[in-house]
Protein backbone atom coordinates (compact mmCIF):
# COMPACT_ATOMS: atom_id res chain seq x y z
CA UNK A 1 0.00 0.00 0.00
CA UNK A 2 1.54 3.27 -0.81
CA UNK A 3 0.25 6.40 1.11
CA UNK A 4 0.18 9.50 -0.23
CA UNK A 5 0.56 12.84 2.28
CA UNK A 6 -1.56 14.47 -0.24
CA UNK A 7 -4.63 12.09 1.44
CA UNK A 8 -4.23 13.44 4.53
CA UNK A 9 -7.68 13.44 6.05
CA UNK A 10 -7.38 14.38 9.92
CA UNK A 11 -4.49 15.04 11.98
CA UNK A 12 -4.11 14.67 15.76
CA UNK A 13 -1.50 16.95 17.38
CA UNK A 14 -0.06 16.31 20.69
CA UNK A 15 2.45 18.26 21.21
CA UNK A 16 5.47 18.09 18.66
CA UNK A 17 4.56 14.84 17.75
CA UNK A 18 1.35 14.43 15.21
CA UNK A 19 -0.54 11.33 14.34
CA UNK A 20 -2.05 11.90 10.34
CA UNK A 21 -4.77 10.06 8.88
CA UNK A 22 -4.03 9.17 5.38
CA UNK A 23 -6.61 7.64 3.11
CA UNK A 24 -5.02 4.78 0.70
CA UNK A 25 -6.09 6.16 -3.28
CA UNK A 26 -6.75 2.37 -3.72
CA UNK A 27 -8.88 0.82 -1.17
CA UNK A 28 -10.08 3.94 0.64
CA UNK A 29 -8.34 2.32 4.18
CA UNK A 30 -7.63 4.71 6.33
CA UNK A 31 -3.98 4.17 7.89
CA UNK A 32 -2.74 6.36 11.38
CA UNK A 33 0.86 7.83 10.36
CA UNK A 34 3.08 9.03 13.19
CA UNK A 35 5.44 11.75 12.58
CA UNK A 36 8.01 10.19 14.68
CA UNK A 37 8.87 7.42 17.23
CA UNK A 38 6.96 6.44 19.78
CA UNK A 39 7.05 4.10 22.70
CA UNK A 40 3.36 3.23 22.07
CA UNK A 41 2.46 5.97 24.80
CA UNK A 42 4.64 8.67 24.94
CA UNK A 43 6.04 10.40 21.53
CA UNK A 44 10.24 10.54 21.85
CA UNK A 45 10.39 14.32 20.47
CA UNK A 46 7.81 15.38 23.62
CA UNK A 47 10.62 13.29 25.47
CA UNK A 48 13.35 14.90 24.28
CA UNK A 49 12.07 18.73 24.23
CA UNK A 50 10.89 18.16 28.02
CA UNK A 51 14.47 16.81 28.70
CA UNK A 52 16.09 19.71 26.96
CA UNK A 53 13.57 22.03 29.04
CA UNK A 54 15.03 20.61 32.00
CA UNK A 55 18.60 20.82 31.36
CA UNK A 56 18.46 24.30 30.61
CA UNK A 57 16.33 25.63 33.29
CA UNK A 58 13.04 26.27 31.38
CA UNK A 59 9.95 25.51 31.87
CA UNK A 60 6.54 24.88 29.72
CA UNK A 61 5.82 28.89 29.39
CA UNK A 62 9.83 29.33 27.99
CA UNK A 63 9.59 26.38 25.53
CA UNK A 64 6.40 27.16 24.28
CA UNK A 65 7.69 30.75 23.64
CA UNK A 66 10.81 29.32 21.52
CA UNK A 67 8.40 27.22 19.62
CA UNK A 68 6.16 29.75 19.00
CA UNK A 69 8.84 31.77 17.29
CA UNK A 70 9.45 29.04 15.03
CA UNK A 71 5.57 28.48 14.61
CA UNK A 72 5.93 25.47 15.73
CA UNK A 73 3.00 24.43 18.19
CA UNK A 74 3.70 23.92 21.66
CA UNK A 75 2.86 21.60 24.34
CA UNK A 76 -0.46 21.92 26.44
CA UNK A 77 0.73 22.50 30.22
CA UNK A 78 -0.57 18.92 31.21
CA UNK A 79 1.18 17.10 28.22
CA UNK A 80 4.24 18.87 29.37
CA UNK A 81 4.19 18.19 32.82
CA UNK A 82 3.38 14.35 32.33
CA UNK A 83 6.40 14.25 30.05
CA UNK A 84 8.37 15.78 33.10
CA UNK A 85 7.21 13.17 35.18
CA UNK A 86 8.23 10.62 33.23
CA UNK A 87 11.56 12.24 32.32
CA UNK A 88 12.41 12.99 36.08
CA UNK A 89 11.79 9.30 36.92
CA UNK A 90 14.96 8.45 34.50
CA UNK A 91 17.22 11.06 35.58
CA UNK A 92 16.83 10.39 39.24
CA UNK A 93 17.66 6.66 38.52
CA UNK A 94 20.47 8.06 36.52
CA UNK A 95 21.72 10.37 39.90
CA UNK A 96 21.01 7.71 41.72
CA UNK A 97 23.71 4.92 39.64
CA UNK A 98 26.10 7.96 39.61
CA UNK A 99 25.66 8.63 42.89
CA UNK A 100 26.27 4.78 43.67
CA UNK A 101 29.05 4.40 41.87
CA UNK A 102 30.43 7.43 43.42
CA UNK A 103 30.28 5.87 46.60
CA UNK A 104 31.64 2.89 45.96
CA UNK A 105 34.91 4.78 44.05
CA UNK A 106 35.53 6.33 47.23
CA UNK A 107 35.18 3.85 49.46
CA UNK A 108 38.02 1.91 46.46
CA UNK A 109 39.95 4.36 47.21
CA UNK A 110 40.18 4.99 50.76
CA UNK A 111 40.68 1.12 51.29
CA UNK A 112 43.84 1.41 48.38
CA UNK A 113 44.97 4.69 50.41
CA UNK A 114 44.02 3.76 54.02
CA UNK A 115 47.89 3.63 55.05
CA UNK A 116 48.78 6.71 53.35
CA UNK A 117 45.60 8.58 55.07
CA UNK A 118 46.42 7.31 58.96
CA UNK A 119 49.86 8.78 58.32
CA UNK A 120 47.90 12.47 57.85
CA UNK A 121 46.51 11.82 61.29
Amino acid sequence: MILSLLNIVSKQILGLHSILSVKCHECDTLSPVPTGKTDGRLAHINETIVLGSIHSDAGCVTINKILACADIPGLSAPMFKRYERTVGIVIEECAREICLRAAQEERRLTIENISELRLEF
